[in-house]
């Protein structure tokens, strides 16, 4: 396996990848809910965090498709605007 651009990806390794960083974002919210859960919480820009490469997105929130989180400043225009940025823009690849 290679490195590779996202750009150069099949349309099936795109959703393969959408796909499983998903699941690791999915992962990651888990984990955090068990700490929470543990009285435990965790640090707030911490590991459990997945933040946005292109906006001021501070963490994904979807069901696998383009993140909803609510956006102000860089790359949001307002209170109705969304990060719209797909799970693989939220985590390092």
């Amino acid at each position: 396996m290679s490195d590779f651009r996202p750009e150069d990806l099949t349309d099936e390794q795109s959703e393969v990848l959408e796909k499983a960083m998903f699941l690791l974002i999915s992962a990651k919210r888990e984990a955090a809910e068990m700490l929470t859960r543990a009285e435990i919480a965790p640090l707030p820009d911490g590991p459990f965090r997945s933040p946005c490469e292109f906006c001021a997105c501070s963490d994904y929130n979807g069901d696998g498709g383009d993140c909803q989180t609510r956006v102000f400043g860089p790359g949001g225009s307002g209170p109705d605007s969304t990060c719209g940025h797909a799970p693989s823009d939220h985590l390092e690849t």
